[in-house]
């Protein structure tokens, strides 16, 4: 095998032990609930590595005198999946540059050796 193809499919095996740990702190249901008033959380939290993904989905709703923040986990979902799936992608992408795809590796280059010039030719 050659070196290309061990390397992406190792970045390969990477990505998908981190899309299964981040896929796996992600709580079961629809959103992720505290309600600001009391400061308790009324719904499973979202825990690290998947905390990292819920940047700008964090929305603000205001039901009577309490105030709740609110993530959406389909989005959560989605941001995840899609940015595991990218970088699986690149992988893919730089790992096919780079050869994957050759049966036998390159054989090594042969070197020419130039002889050095004589003096006072040029």
């Amino acid at each position: 095998m050659n070196w290309a193809r061990t390397v992406t499919l190792l970045g390969l095996a990477i990505v998908v032990a981190l899309f299964v740990a981040t896929w796996l702190t992600i709580p079961s249901g629809r959103f992720e609930t505290m309600n600001l008033t009391t400061g308790r959380w009324e719904t499973p939290r979202v825990d690290y590595p998947a905390r990292l993904f819920r940047t700008g989905i964090v929305a603000r709703d205001e039901d009577g005198p309490s105030v709740f923040r609110e993530v959406d986990l389909r989005t959560l979902r989605q941001h995840v999946a899609i940015f595991y799936g990218g970088l699986a992608v690149v992988i893919v992408l730089i790992g096919l540059a780079f050869g994957a795809l050759r049966r036998k590796p390159l054989p090594p280059r042969a070197y020419v050796a130039i002889p050095p010039s004589a003096p006072g030719s040029a």
